[in-house]
């Protein structure tokens, strides 16, 4: 059951991303297929997707669709998510010394 309403919920955030504007018809095609075989993979690819896929559509409505202004967005936001990264990784090794 919950699968089914994972597919509905794709559904229509694909079919509004559509009437928004921001998806042509063949991404709308490859955005469902990919999602509903997404389902199939275990939870650490689906949640590296969910976030690929929230990065592209967040900078694609964020620059309006420009796409050198999606590429300087796209850099200036996976700089910020690797530094954040860092120090993920610092505070993890304070604070977990076993490892």
């Amino acid at each position: 059951m919950l699968r089914f309403l994972a597919i509905l919920a794709l559904v229509v955030c694909v079919v509004r991303l559509f009437a928004a504007g921001l998806l042509t018809p063949g991404c709308v095609l490859i955005a469902l297929l990919c999602g509903v075989a997404l389902m199939a993979f275990g939870p650490k690819l689906r949640i590296a997707a969910i976030a690929i896929g929230g990065l592209f559509l967040f900078t694609k409505l964020a620059s309006g669709g420009d796409a050198a202004a999606m590429n300087g967005l796209i850099g200036q936001l996976l700089a910020v998510a690797i530094g954040l990264t860092g120090i993920y990784i610092m505070f993890k090794a304070l604070f977990n010394p076993s490892r």
